[in-house]
């Protein structure tokens, strides 16, 4: 796309491939020479904010390149310190800003958010396989129409359902395992109904998402709150359930194209947020409230897993 086609690539794009040093920032030697891959096949890495060249034809500069969820995290502008992203689609995908830290975790992921010529931010990233995955499961499973738009409703009523393991798809992280088929724990001699199954799914979401929270926290780190993007997180119940279920507020903002306002961001290289934007913008704040009930289930859910 470029003036002179330069072969380069972008901080966070080469380290997606798993072959670059996250603390150098350059190809890694070692991980190159086990795989059998010469460094001149690869192109050149540079910042996601620096200058890349010129747009062919049109004389307009490209002054950041990142992947696209990593320019979707920054939609409302800087990475706050311990808010939680968490988008839920198909999957969910976990992150927390570590700042300028790289930290290291045995069962999470660490990612670069962002980079310049001046400081890099780095993200601990977990991920949850069988979101909305999930739900397309359950209704090819039990041969059911789209059960989404039912949702909504089946989560303002159903208050005990039974406990779903979630293991559409393999367990991601902590867990990096590929499970048996998912199923219902036992609960009493009762068959579940509809609704309860599908909430019990839904839970599911929830508490590999809260797994994910706790392994995060336990590396020190501060989470305050939770922003939730994502097809599934226009549920007002799944976010009340999440916010119930961590006792942390659950902030649900009105970003419709949160990847192309972010990269912008990023290519004007603003030091803070979108205010112009923010201006008359719908935010959703959902606060905790008891979860006693919720956090038994989850209890259930992690015993089974084997999570403490």
């Amino acid at each position: 796309m470029l003036e002179g086609t330069p072969c380069i690539v972008d901080h966070v794009n080469a380290s997606r491939t798993q072959l670059m040093d996250l603390q150098k920032h350059e190809w890694s030697s070692e991980l190159l020479g086990q795989f059998g891959i010469a460094r001149e096949l690869l192109p050149d890495c540079q910042p996601t904010q620096s200058y890349f060249g010129t747009i062919r034809g049109t004389g307009i500069p490209l002054t950041a390149v990142n992947g696209d969820q990593n320019a979707a995290i920054h939609g409302p502008g800087k990475l706050d310190d311990g808010t939680l992203i968490v988008n839920v689609g198909t999957g969910a995908f976990v992150l927390l800003s570590t700042n300028t830290q790289l930290m290291q975790h045995p069962s999470l992921l660490a990612s670069i958010a962002n980079s310049s010529a001046d400081h890099v931010t780095y993200l601990l990233e977990g991920t949850v396989n069988g979101a909305g995955a999930a739900i397309k499961w359950a209704t090819d499973q039990w041969g059911e129409e789209d059960l989404t738009p039912q949702l909504a409703s089946w989560l303002s009523t159903v208050e005990t359902p039974p406990v779903f393991i979630n293991t559409i798809g393999g367990l991601g992280s902590p867990f990096w395992r590929s499970e048996q088929n998912p199923y219902f724990l036992p609960n009493g001699q009762v068959e579940p109904s509809l609704p309860e199954k599908a909430v019990a799914i839904v839970e599911s979401i929830l508490f590999l998402i809260a797994i994910n929270l706790e392994a995060m926290s336990n590396t020190g780190q501060s989470v305050k709150r939770i922003r939730i993007t994502g097809g599934l997180s226009a549920l007002d119940g799944l976010c009340q359930r999440l916010a119930n279920l961590t006792q942390r507020v659950v902030v649900r903002p009105e970003v419709k194209q949160a990847t192309s306002q972010g990269i912008a961001w990023l290519a004007a290289n603003l030091s803070e947020g979108w205010h112009d934007l923010r201006e008359g913008s719908h935010v959703d704040y959902f606060l905790p409230k008891d979860g006693r009930s919720l956090k038994a289930r989850y209890r259930q859910f992690c015993s089974e897993l084997g999570w403490r």
